[in-house]
């Protein structure tokens, strides 16, 4: 089983690059039975070009072959239209430049923790405040504590 799919893929491959000469001796084949046949056969054979596309669907990797197919008809239509292009691609760098940007910033305060010796134990805390109290958070906690070298102030 291995060796026959080995076989198959190496097959496939390989008419990748000899196309030309698959497709001459396709048309040979093709004519060499239509000519032993007769004209009654041909009709019980079918459509030609019909048998053709199935063959080559067999081996021929279909989808690599219109990817490049497609890539190489996107190409010629970016070079035809240099202005378009121009857009296209100031539109994809301003998009992954900011994309990059806003990323940055969100991993920068969000996503890593704190500069602190022990992260886990941080709290949360809303303070609400009274009249004549503290007016801040870092203010209210060093009204606490009474000792600032623990403080932590961060406002989002």
């Amino acid at each position: 089983m291995m060796r026959g799919m080995r076989t198959n893929l190496w097959l496939r491959w390989r008419a990748l690059w000899k196309r030309r000469q698959l497709e001459r001796d396709l048309d040979d084949e093709l004519a060499f039975h239509l000519a032993m046949r007769g004209e009654s056969g041909r009709r019980r054979f079918g459509n030609v070009e019909l048998v053709k596309e199935d063959l080559r669907d067999q081996w021929t990797f279909r989808a690599i072959e219109n990817f490049w197919r497609d890539l190489r008809y996107a190409g010629r239509m970016l070079w035809k239209s240099p202005g378009f292009t121009l857009v296209a691609i100031l539109s994809l760098v301003i998009g992954i430049g900011a994309n990059t940007a806003i990323f940055s910033v969100v991993d920068a305060i969000l996503l890593k923790s704190l500069p602190v010796r022990d992260p886990v134990q941080l709290r949360l805390v809303l303070w609400t405040g009274k009249k004549g109290g503290p007016t801040s958070f870092a203010q209210a906690y060093a009204t606490r504590s009474g000792s600032d070298d623990q403080m932590v102030s961060w406002f989002p």
